[in-house]
């Protein structure tokens, strides 16, 4: 079996969820991948359940087809994800199952547990010494036997595009592991450009920002209402501060400003960064593990599944394209980049965030020697 080869199955908006079940069920089997499960294996499958305002694109059901695979394979399956940075239900264990149950992540529906694979706040971790410092995971990595990675296939904000390599980087880093891969971006406030309206000041995680009065650009110095941080009409004019001391760079408040007055300052270094970064995460996170990647390449939006704008209702950038499998985390993300432009006839990633080169991972990723961008595509 080459690692390289890629699977794929085409896909229609709104294709029934059975139809879409029957159709992932043949594709494991016709991949063969259940023979890398051994008896007794314990299988963590790396997913992203959702958030409160923006439900999951995989839906349990398609998991529950994996989950019953892995059993006939004699592996011990579990869905698994970590606790994160920013502000939300998913910063803890509990609430995190909490909101996995409620979007229908149970081990009814499942067969199997949901475990949270960094602990209850993300002190579950492990360190690695590597070649250019140390990296944290999440402590329950240390003892999967399996890794299957089911990614939804979106743009991103900080990395252009989101698929496999990033699921497994960031998704199965500790809290202090994705600390670490952030730790470059560090937005500043364009104060011309702002509203004083708080939406970022509300919802930044780190507690990094505050909209306070300034002076207004009128002010003369010479007594008038402008000079005690009032406009001409006596009314405070309020701009946010990010507080560098405090941010660690998440985006959040880029994301959320709705007067885009939130910049990254050498926007391409930081994202180049941390998309090298996301590729040394993945290496050591995949070491020594049996593993292989599922991509759904339906309801393809600009946003990753994080950011709920919307109530979760964001417009995909282009009609469903389908699933894609592979023993190969670069050869699956490059084979889904190419089949997602190849439909929309131009690069949708790059159109949607112009200002970043999304291909770093995919070749830092391969240097480093985890996969390669070469692959054969099987259909």
């Amino acid at each position: 079996m080459k690692d390289n080869l890629v699977y794929f199955t085409a896909t229609e908006n709104n294709e029934s969820p059975k139809s879409v079940c029957l159709k992932l069920k043949s594709l494991f089997k016709k991949t063969g991948f259940g023979k890398i499960i051994k008896k007794g294996d314990f299988v963590a499958i790396k997913m992203h359940m959702g958030e409160e305002k923006k439900k999951p694109t995989i839906s349990p059901l398609f998991v529950r087809v994996i989950v019953d695979l892995v059993k006939e394979s004699g592996g011990r399956p579990f869905v698994t994800d970590t606790n994160v940075l920013y502000e939300s239900v998913r910063e803890n264990a509990v609430d995190h199952l909490g909101l996995a149950e409620k979007n229908g992540f149970s081990y009814q529906l499942l067969g199997c547990p949901v475990i949270i694979a960094d602990g209850l706040v993300g002190e579950n971790q492990l360190t690695i010494k590597t070649e250019n410092g140390y990296v944290s995971i999440a402590g329950l990595v240390k003892r999967l036997d399996v890794i299957i990675a089911l990614t939804h296939c979106t743009g991103h904000l900080l990395t252009g595009y989101g698929g496999a390599i990033k699921n497994i980087a960031m998704g199965l880093s500790s809290r202090g592991g994705k600390l670490d891969q952030h730790s470059d971006v560090k937005p500043e406030v364009i104060t011309q450009d702002c509203q004083g309206c708080r939406i970022c000041e509300t919802y930044c995680p780190a507690d990094a920002i505050e909209t306070r009065p300034v002076r207004s650009p009128s002010s003369k110095g010479d007594g008038s209402p402008a000079k005690a941080g009032l406009t001409s009409n006596g009314v405070k004019d309020k701009k946010a501060f990010i507080i560098t001391a405090k941010c660690y760079g998440c985006g959040e408040c880029f994301a959320v400003c709705p007067h885009n007055a939130i910049k990254v300052d050498k926007w391409h270094s930081a994202s180049d960064s941390i998309q090298k970064k996301m590729a040394l995460y993945c290496r050591e996170i995949l070491r020594d593990k049996r593993s292989y990647f599922i991509n759904f390449a339906m309801n393809i939006t600009k946003n990753c599944d994080c950011i709920g704008e919307g109530g979760g209702a964001e417009k995909p950038l282009i009609d469903d394209i389908g699933i894609l499998m592979s023993l190969d985390p670069v050869a699956v993300d490059t084979a889904s980049i190419d089949l997602i432009n190849k439909k929309a006839g131009k690069d949708i990633f790059k159109t949607a965030w112009q200002e970043i080169d999304y291909t770093i991972q995919l070749m830092e990723t391969e240097r480093l020697g985890v996969g390669t961008r070469r692959y054969d595509l099987v259909h």
